[in-house]
């Protein structure tokens, strides 16, 4: 996988900076100056690079690389197009940070594209002190380059070198942004850590396999629907002041009980079992009920009416119970669980976005402006007049 070099622990490759690839990035970052291929032309675009901090020890560089490749030699040639994400550490990082960041990235890719998003890792710099052989050619500035044979999530070249996708199925991007704002986007998505599993949920939600020939059933449907709710309840409780500071104090209680009785394991095994979480302050109604309150302004606007959702968190609570405790006789439950789906992921998707810092006016412009959602908001109005 890497070339020219050999270590023996992974702790010894100490990475500087990584060079990745994804689908997509020039249509996202560059909204409408993004580029896919040029013509023929007498000379080659010079190579582009912009900046941005992502956290005090990440800086990210989306780089825009021009290759000139011959058609028929010495008549014609084609001009193409790379752009590449450059990931740049402060301090050396492993290559588990790499992994992580990579992914972090791409799921972002995700959120705004609603679309799998792939990746692959085209090189790393890296600190060669503790490498056992190094290919000495390749050495710049005290790091060493090395190349990716490979490793990434992509399964298909052809996926990992598209650049573009219609701005209308783009929720997030250069084309409804500005790129400071696209910037802070990407600062706040990598230091919402608290959200990430809430992040998870909502990617899940739309992953249907696609491409792949396997076939969603109602049972996996379900379990979707399921999570999108505790994707929801577990929202309200990061708003929740009050539960925050109960379930703080019920933590540290607990472990200085549980420290008294550490001895014990029968006692302890049976604390455990009786004192599982902090009290509750709201039902899961309530809290449903609650988040519907703070986004009000928003679903008035989209649909001319909050009595689209009325009935959104009794229901959804009623279903979220039936299918825990398996009080169903079926796993197909048609109509009425579908349209509690998409209000599901509509609700989630407006909470993501304020996650992210964005206004009202702003969310509202986003989702107008993206054809998966007016496509998701007509599905629910049809299942609303046709229950």
């Amino acid at each position: 996988m890497f070339a020219g070099i050999h270590a023996k622990k992974k702790a010894h490759i100490r990475i500087s900076k990584a060079a990745l690839k994804y689908p997509y990035l020039s249509s996202w970052y560059d909204g409408p100056n993004s580029v896919s291929m040029l013509n023929q032309d007498e000379s080659v675009p010079e190579p582009s690079m912009e900046v941005t901090d992502v956290t005090d020890e990440i800086k990210f560089s989306f780089v825009s690389e021009f290759h000139k490749w011959p058609i028929k030699f010495g008549i014609s040639y084609q001009i193409n197009f790379e752009k590449l994400l450059e990931i740049q550490y402060s301090l050396p990082k492993g290559f588990d940070t790499l992994l992580r960041d990579a992914v972090l990235f791409s799921k972002l890719l995700e959120f705004s594209i609603r679309k799998k998003i792939q990746f692959k890792v085209l090189g790393i710099s890296v600190d060669p002190t503790d490498l056992l052989k190094v290919d000495d050619r390749m050495q710049s500035n005290g790091l060493l380059y090395v190349p990716i044979t490979y490793f990434g999530s992509y399964s298909d070249n052809e996926l990992i070198d598209k650049h573009e996708v219609h701005q209308n199925f783009m929720l997030i991007s250069s084309w409804v942004l500005s790129k400071e704002a696209i910037n802070n986007v990407v600062k706040k998505w990598f230091s919402n850590e608290g959200y990430f599993h809430i992040y998870d949920y909502y990617l899940d939600s739309h992953n249907w396999f696609e491409g792949t020939g396997a076939v969603l059933t109602s049972v996996m449907f379900n379990g979707r629907f399921l999570n999108l709710i505790q994707a929801l309840e577990s929202y309200h409780k990061k708003l929740d002041s009050t539960y925050k500071q109960n379930a703080d104090g019920f933590r540290n209680q607990k472990a200085r009980i549980a420290d008294f009785i550490k001895s014990d394991n029968d006692l302890m095994a049976w604390f455990n079992n009786v004192l599982k979480g902090p009290p509750e302050n709201f039902s899961l109604q309530e809290r449903l009920q609650d988040l519907l309150s703070k986004i009000d302004p928003i679903i008035v606007s989209l649909f001319s009416t909050n009595k689209v959702f009325s009935s959104f968190p009794r229901e959804a609570k009623d279903y979220r119970h039936k299918l825990s405790h398996g009080d169903l006789d079926g796993t197909d439950l048609g109509r009425p669980l579908v349209k509690l789906f998409y209000q599901a992921q509509l609700i989630l998707s407006i909470l993501i976005l304020a996650s992210l810092d964005f206004s009202e006016s702003e969310i509202l412009r986003i989702v107008r402006h993206n054809q998966n959602f007016i496509r998701d908001i007509n599905e629910i109005i049809h299942n609303h007049k046709n229950p």
